[in-house]
C-alpha cells in the first residue's frame, strides 16, 4: 500500500463514535493546526525552542491519537492528552510572554475540555488542576518577573499572532459546541423515531389483540356450532330414522294395520325427507370447512336449472299446500357459472325455511333480478316472519332454531350452511323480515359469474 494511503487510513475517522470520541477528535486536530500554525510564527520571532517543542508536540499528540483510536485506550489516551497539555501550556506561559500572552485562553479551553473528555472521576479534580497551575505560574511571573521571557515580535506581527490564535480557539469552542448540539439533536430525533416505532408497534398489538379477540370469540362460536352439531346428530338425526324404522317393523311384523300405517305415510314421508335434509345439510357443511373445499363449476342455463330445482322441491310444501310461484323472466337466457349442487342445496334450505313458516295455504315467490354487480335469487314468503334478535343471531352465525307453524322441527343448520356456501361462491346472503308479515331471502351472486345476459317473459305458477 502507498504510504500516502496508509496515512490516510491511519486518520482515518471511525464509522461510529461517541460523544467523547467526537469531541477529542475535533480537539486533536484543532491542537494540531494549533501546533501548524505556532511553528513558522515562533521561528520568524526567533522562539527557536518553543517552535521545535511544538514539533515534538505534534509526533506526542498522533501517539495520543494512536493510543485512543488504533488501541482502543480511550480514558487512558485523554487523561494523557490532558496531562501533556497542561505541561505545553505552562512551557508556553514562561517562554511566549506570561500572563500578556494569549496561552491564559488556551487554559480556559483546557478547563472546558475537562469534563467533556475525562473519565467522572476526574472532573473536579481537573477543574481544580488547571486553575491551581494558572494562579501559581501567574504568582511566580509576579515574583519572579524574569522567569518570563517577553514576546519580541513587533506590534504588526503580534495583532497576527492573536488573531490566528483566537480563530483557531473559536474554531475549537465551535466544533465543541457543534458536536454537542449536533449529538443532542440525534440523540431527540432518535428518541423521535423510537417513540413513532412504539406508537406503531402499540397498534399494530392494538391490532393484533383484537383480531385475537374476533378469533376467539369465532373459536367459541365454533365450539358451540360443534356442540349443537353432536346434539343434532345424537337426537335429531337419531329420532326420525327410530321412529319410522319402527313403525316399518311394526308394519313388517304385522302388528299394525295396512290401513292405519297408510294414514301416517305423510309423516313417515316428512320424517324421511326431514332426515334426509339433514344428512344433506351436515355433509355439506363438513364439507365447507375444509380448505381445500372448492366449488365445483360448470356453465348452467340458470332458469332451466330453477324450474327443474322447483319441480323437484314442490312435494316439500304440498302437505302444506303452499302454492310456488316462480317470477324468472329478467334472467331468461342467462348462463351461470356455478356447482349445481351448491346451489341446489342453498335453494332447498331456503325454500323448506319459507314452507315451514308459513301457514296452510301460504304463498312463496322465487324471483330472479340483475344489476351492475350482482345476480339475485329471492326466496319471499308470507309466513311468521323472525324477529330482530333472531336476525342478529343468523348474521352471526349462531346456531338456533324454532318450530314451524305445523310443529315441524329444525335444527339452525340451514341458514349457516347457505352463508358458509355462498361465501365460497364470492357472495352473501341477505335476509329482511318483518314479524307476521313474513321473510325476503336473497342470494348475491358476483354478476361477474354470468356469461351471457338476455332478457325475456317468463313467469310461470306451480301448484
Amino acid at each position: 500500500m502507498p504510504k500516502s494511503n496508509s496515512i490516510i487510513e491511519f486518520f482515518r475517522p471511525k464509522t461510529t463514535f461517541s460523544l467523547e470520541e467526537k469531541i477529542f477528535y475535533v480537539i486533536f486536530w484543532m491542537a494540531i493546526l494549533s501546533l501548524l500554525a505556532a511553528i513558522p510564527i515562533n521561528f520568524y520571532i526567533d522562539f527557536e525552542l518553543i517552535a521545535w517543542f511544538c514539533v515534538g508536540s505534534i509526533f506526542v499528540y498522533v501517539g495520543i491519537y494512536y493510543l485512543a483510536f488504533k488501541k482502543n485506550k480511550f480514558w487512558q489516551a485523554n487523561i494523557v492528552f490532558f496531562a501533556y497539555t497542561a505541561i505545553l501550556l505552562s512551557y508556553f506561559y514562561f517562554g511566549g510572554g506570561g500572563i500578556q500572552s494569549r496561552v491564559p485562553l488556551y487554559f480556559v479551553i483546557l478547563g472546558v475540555l475537562a469534563p467533556l473528555l475525562l473519565p467522572e472521576q476526574w472532573h473536579w479534580k481537573a477543574l481544580f488542576l488547571v486553575c491551581g497551575t494558572l494562579v501559581l505560574i501567574s504568582i511566580l511571573e509576579y515574583f519572579y518577573p524574569e522567569l518570563v521571557t517577553t514576546y519580541p515580535g513587533n506590534r504588526n506581527f503580534l495583532f497576527i499572532d492573536m488573531t490566528v490564535t483566537h480563530v483557531i480557539l473559536t474554531f475549537t469552542a465551535f466544533g465543541i459546541v457543534w458536536v454537542v448540539r449536533k449529538s443532542y439533536d440525534d440523540k431527540n430525533r432518535n428518541l423521535e423515531i423510537k417513540e413513532k416505532l412504539i406508537v406503531h408497534r402499540n397498534a399494530i398489538l392494538a391490532e393484533y389483540s383484537k383480531d385475537l379477540e374476533r378469533k376467539n370469540k369465532e373459536l367459541d362460536m365454533l365450539n358451540a356450532s360443534k356442540d349443537r352439531l353432536f346434539s343434532i346428530i345424537a337426537h335429531d338425526l337419531r329420532s326420525p330414522l327410530s321412529s319410522s324404522k319402527s313403525l316399518v317393523e311394526l308394519a313388517c311384523q304385522g302388528d299394525y294395520p295396512l290401513d292405519s300405517l297408510k294414514q301416517l305415510l305423510p309423516d313417515i314421508y316428512q320424517n324421511l325427507s326431514y332426515t334426509l335434509n339433514l344428512v344433506d345439510n351436515l355433509l355439506y357443511w363438513a364439507k365447507s370447512q375444509l380448505d381445500n373445499a372448492e366449488p365445483t363449476l360448470r356453465e348452467i342455463n340458470l332458469n332451466k336449472f330453477l324450474v327443474t330445482t322447483f319441480d323437484n322441491l314442490q312435494l316439500i310444501g304440498q302437505y302444506k299446500q303452499i302454492k310456488l310461484i316462480l317470477d324468472i323472466q329478467r334472467t331468461e337466457g342467462f348462463i351461470k357459472i356455478c356447482d349445481e349442487q351448491m346451489i341446489m342445496i342453498m335453494l332447498r334450505n331456503l325454500f323448506s325455511n319459507a314452507v315451514k313458516f308459513s301457514p296452510v295455504g301460504g304463498k312463496v315467490v322465487v324471483s330472479t333480478d340483475w344489476d351492475k354487480k350482482f345476480l339475485k335469487i329471492q326466496v319471499r314468503d308470507e309466513g311468521e316472519g323472525i324477529s330482530a334478535e333472531n336476525l342478529e343471531k343468523i348474521r352471526n352465525g349462531i346456531l338456533f332454531s324454532q318450530k314451524g307453524t305445523m310443529n315441524e322441527k329444525g335444527t339452525g343448520l340451514g341458514l349457516s350452511l347457505v352463508q358458509s356456501l355462498m361465501r365460497k361462491c364470492n357472495g352473501f346472503l341477505s335476509l329482511e323480515s318483518i314479524e307476521n308479515q313474513g321473510t325476503i331471502a336473497t342470494l348475491h351472486f358476483p354478476i361477474a359469474i354470468v356469461t351471457n345476459l338476455g332478457k325475456g317473459a317468463n313467469a310461470m305458477e306451480i301448484n
